[in-house]
């Protein structure tokens, strides 16, 4: 598989509105998508008041999310093991 082209697809399958909104709502419950919502207004207001150029902010939301998204893994393991440990 190569990542690079498999990167490009999603991100281009992502230009589409419905196609975004439905992986997200699929991926992560309503209260998360809040909190991420949050967490932008948050970056916007850093923006602001530290002139940062527009692809720094961006790499630096995307790398939060990626983080967001591993500790979220992390977090459900740890339950499910905990859950089946004790069963």
């Amino acid at each position: 598989m190569n990542l690079t082209q498999e990167s490009e697809k999603f991100f281009t399958s992502l230009e589409d509105k419905d196609t975004t909104m439905r992986l997200m709502l699929g991926r992560m419950p309503y209260h998360v998508l809040s909190a991420i919502e949050d967490q932008a207004k948050l970056i916007r207001k850093v923006k602001i008041s530290c002139n940062e150029s527009d692809e720094k902010i961006v790499a630096t939301a995307m790398i939060i999310g990626y983080l967001l998204k591993g500790h979220l893994d992390r977090c459900e393991l740890e339950e499910n093991l905990k859950i089946s440990t004790f069963d």
